[in-house]
């Protein structure tokens, strides 16, 4: 874990699986089960604020990224302003080989004008409505041939029920 976002941690927050039983069973001998409640949801409290300063984090980072990108864009905006008000194609650097002005390739991007026309003459693809095709599945609708639905059974979890303050 980052030292940066770790203040007061408990074990089980960074334990592996295997050390996970024997910090249980030691810390249920030391506190008794209503003490050990208190720690697995105060470990589980503390893992969940540490997923929330990441996401801050990400989140700033994301502004920061984007905020470099826009005055990426600016400073190659003035300077091609500057390039070609003076009639420059490309300036030598002492420590950057070069700065070109130079015209970018045209972006090309498609508009239908009539889809039922471009679909007649063969430019459509089919594809399974699986949303529809899972209903009529567990409808019994449909041949086993057809589809059948996969269950994946997941492990029990926990949930930490907090006490409410009144």
């Amino acid at each position: 874990m980052n030292p940066m976002l770790k203040q007061y941690t408990p074990a089980l927050a960074e334990a592996s699986r295997e050390e996970m039983s024997a910090i249980l069973t030691r810390k249920a001998e030391e506190v008794g089960p209503a003490g050990l409640a208190d720690y697995v949801g105060f470990t589980i409290e503390t893992i969940e604020d540490s997923k929330d300063r990441i996401k801050v984090a990400i989140a700033d980072l994301k502004m920061l990224l984007q905020a470099a990108e826009g005055q990426e864009k600016i400073v190659k905006a003035e300077v091609r302003n500057l390039l070609e008000i003076n009639g420059i194609d490309k300036i030598q650097g002492d420590r950057i080989s070069s700065i070109t002005l130079f015209d970018p390739a045209p972006k090309k991007k498609l508009v239908v004008l009539d889809k039922e026309a471009a679909i007649e003459a063969g430019f459509a693809k089919v594809s399974v409505d699986t949303t529809a095709l899972k209903k009529a599945v567990e409808a019994g609708e449909v041949d086993e041939e057809v589809a059948v639905l996969e269950v994946e059974h997941q492990e029990n979890s926990i949930k930490v029920n907090r006490r409410r303050t009144v």
